[in-house]
């Protein structure tokens, strides 16, 4: 819920090298949703970094957002994390 503590980068790290070793599974797509993944963009730039570099380019990394925070500065650093597909969903009353 809100204020409730998140991972650590290193608990996130440490996440990352249990996934599956791509050397023995094939891993199409990771997606990457909430709460909201924004709140801690160091986080998650960092976390988007390590999969990348543990996957590759053959498996396509993906993030669901309800774009509150998600402006051209945060689409950039995504883009540069090698995120490749945005998904925007919101329940607000603006819809």
């Amino acid at each position: 819920g809100p204020g409730a503590p998140g991972l650590s980068i290193d608990e996130a790290l440490r996440v990352v090298e249990n996934l599956p070793d791509p050397k023995r599974v094939t891993v199409d797509h990771i997606m990457l949703s909430g709460g909201e993944p924004l709140v801690w963009p160091e986080l998650l730039l960092t976390t988007l970094h390590a999969i990348h570099a543990k996957f590759g380019p053959h498996t396509e990394l993906m993030m669901q957002t309800n774009g509150d925070l998600l402006d051209e500065a945060m689409l950039k650093k995504l883009l540069d994390a090698h995120v490749n597909h945005i998904s925007v969903a919101s329940q607000d009353k603006y819809l």
